[in-house]
């Protein structure tokens, strides 16, 4: 794992470079740009939060499967999944409230949008090609399901790419214990146990027991990301 110093180093880079991308899209919106800032900020954060289980989750299918899987790619990736939210009118991000279904669906074209944004952003950034597939890939299709249920292409199982299978997971989890402006934090057992009934629904069965099989460790990475936060988030 990285030193302290490492981490709040590039906690610091990243945040630089989505504020700026927010700023410049609050004023493409004619937003208020302390409300863009408060929306980035929450995407940046849920998405430093996700990289971090998403680090011990790519060591564990790897080890488990045998598969060539370049972790770090998988933890660029699952950081920067939810920058198509750059693109979605703040307003809705932060409602303290439920969405109306038109609602529901301009937030929903965050997948869309990240697509496009995580390949110019990204390359303007100079990462290289390998990670930049894989970023691109996850921030188009965490919100596809296994049963094919999922949004915006209704991909079906094996079909959706294993970095977006392991991504849904990752990002169920966060969203579930993390506080939003629309509901407050859910505990680690409930969201283990939402994701351990939504196999063979919205997550792969195998991917669910890997993810379950390191439920402590991630558990135990959350609760130092709200209680050290001056530690993890390099504040």
């Amino acid at each position: 794992m990285e030193t302290v110093s490492e981490l709040r180093s590039a906690h610091e880079a990243l945040r630089t470079a989505v504020l700026d991308i927010a700023n410049r899209r609050a004023a493409c919106l004619n937003e208020l740009p302390v409300r863009r800032r408060a929306a980035a900020i929450e995407m940046f954060e849920h998405g430093l939060r996700c990289g971090l289980y998403m680090r011990a989750f790519a060591k564990a299918v790897r080890d488990c499967t045998g598969l060539p899987i370049e972790v770090n790619n998988l933890v660029f990736a699952a950081v920067y999944h939810d920058i198509g939210k750059l693109c979605v009118p703040a307003e809705l991000l932060l409602a303290p409230r439920p969405l109306t279904p038109d609602e529901r669906t301009i937030v929903q074209s965050h997948v869309t949008w990240g697509r496009v944004l995580a390949r110019r952003a990204l390359r303007a950034m100079r990462v290289p090609e390998p990670a930049l597939r894989c970023a691109v890939e996850v921030a188009a299709l965490h919100h596809e399901r296994w049963d094919g249920l999922g949004y915006a292409h209704a991909l079906v199982g094996q079909s959706i790419p294993l970095a977006a299978r392991m991504m849904a997971i990752v990002d169920c989890y966060d969203v579930i214990v993390s506080p939003r402006p629309y509901k407050s934090a859910g505990s680690h057992s409930h969201a283990c146990g939402i994701i351990e009934a939504e196999a063979g629904t919205a997550f792969e069965p195998s991917l669910v027991e890997i993810f379950l099989s390191i439920e402590h460790e991630v558990e135990l990475t959350n609760s130092a990301w709200w209680h050290f936060p001056r530690v993890v988030r390099g504040q």
